[in-house]
């Protein structure tokens, strides 16, 4: 199943790590805050009149059928699984791309192709991340992470670095820990990440510190264990890093009428892109860190914490809880349960337009196994058969390499989010 990894699978009464859903927010909330706020804020079911019910099947680690979990907020707005067109996101990074928007389902099915008819077994797997990302790089240029990285699923664009993940998950069991050894050798993670750090201005915006959060990941120091927990039993969602900024991009802001409202993939995209050149706002990230530690609906990854320590100069509590000014208790369950209903729509978005590609035939032929590709034209008959699309997908695993998510970006495209 392709599945983002900061989602691994949904929560149920058996496998909740804490049943009580009310408990007092750890750490305190600013009487300014934007999320002391949103406890006054409402869900606007106005529209649609009838609201569409999503239900979403867990599957376990033999694809055995699960617990249903039915979400009753209005999904109104959501796009077309098979939308093309341009977004707000896919406006911001075509930039990036030498290909338009519309053939990025073809050109990923043909680097499938050239790759699932490669034999990669005399490899090591540093050859194979080479060869995999070289393949990516031939015909999406050399940051065709950029919409992964920046995490616009809205745009085609970002169906790319899934695929990259996918496939290198396919063929390496710890893929990020393999670009970290060809990045940088035996060096410490701790050295790795303030390497990593260096490269990004001290004052942080909102796009540096998803490029940044990406750039360690990518690179095997930062969020490993949740990356390579995708598909195991028994454990709910987990919230690592990168889920924590997502989130707390999605609800920093609110629409015009003070109402928190669902939004289709598309306009979080268009929100996120209006504050993404924005000042970090660490101790609301810090209060949502708080909020969804006590929920118990989720599991925090294991280094998100120690990151916003080392990081952004997070003081933690002895239980665990960035201690932030002001004091309070919330019952946050109006905003964890849209939270949990958008988790679901991501994934079933995902893996709708994933199998596009899985539909599309490769227009290349190959000259012999693992020779390089030759470009059928219009009047070629003789397109191979595309390889088998019930194989089991690989984990989608936020791994790439330096180039596709290094800072030299940072400056020079500030002014330019929507």
């Amino acid at each position: 199943m392709y599945i983002d990894n900061i989602y691994v699978s949904y929560v149920t009464a058996e496998n909740s790590i804490n049943p009580s859903q009310n408990q007092q927010v750890k750490g305190t909330e600013n009487e300014s805050s934007l999320f002391s706020e949103i406890l006054t804020d409402s869900i606007n079911e106005s529209t649609p009149p009838h609201p569409v019910v999503t239900e979403c099947t867990v599957k376990g680690a033999d694809d055995v059928e699960g617990t249903n979990v039915n979400n009753t907020y209005p999904m109104d707005s959501v796009p077309p699984v098979i939308k093309t067109q341009e977004t707000a996101g896919s406006s911001y990074v075509s930039k990036y791309y030498p290909i338009p928007e519309d053939e990025v389902v073809q050109g990923i099915s043909n680097v499938r192709h050239i790759i699932n008819n490669t034999d990669l077994s005399a490899k090591t797997d540093v050859e194979k991340y080479d060869f995999i990302e070289s393949k990516f790089i031939d015909k999406f240029g050399s940051d065709f992470m950029m919409a992964r990285n920046l995490s616009l699923p809205s745009t085609m664009f970002y169906l790319i670095g899934v695929e990259f993940t996918d496939t290198l998950s396919k063929h390496i069991e710890n893929p990020e820990q393999v670009n970290r050894e060809r990045l940088y050798g035996d060096k410490s993670s701790d050295s790795i990440q303030d390497t990593i750090r260096d490269k990004y201005p001290a004052d942080l915006t909102n796009r540096d510190l998803f490029l940044m959060v990406n750039e360690m990941r990518n690179s095997g120091v930062l969020d490993s264990a949740s990356l390579r927990s995708v598909g195991a039993e028994n454990v709910t969602r987990v919230i690592d890093t990168l889920g924590l900024i997502k989130n707390y991009t999605r609800f920093t802001e609110r629409d015009s009428n003070n109402n928190l409202t669902p939004l289709s993939m598309e306009e979080r995209d268009k929100k996120w892109l209006s504050i993404m050149n924005n000042r970090i706002n660490i101790n609301e990230l810090l209060y949502l860190h708080n909020v969804l530690k006590s929920s118990g609906r989720v599991n925090i990854g294991t280094d998100t914490a120690p990151f916003f320590v080392k990081h952004m100069g997070g003081v933690l509590d002895n239980n665990g809880y960035f201690i932030l000014p002001g004091s309070g208790e919330a019952d946050w369950d109006q905003l964890l349960d849209l939270l949990m209903s958008e988790m679901n729509e991501y994934d079933d978005f995902i893996c709708d337009r994933m199998k596009l590609i899985d539909g599309t035939p490769p227009t290349v032929v190959l000259e012999a196994p693992g020779a390089e590709e030759n470009i059928v034209t219009e009047d070629d008959t003789g397109v191979e058969e595309i390889p088998g699309t019930d194989e089991t997908p690989g984990t989608e695993d936020y791994t790439g390499e330096e180039g596709s998510n290094g800072a030299e970006e940072n400056n020079s495209q500030q002014d330019e989010a929507a």
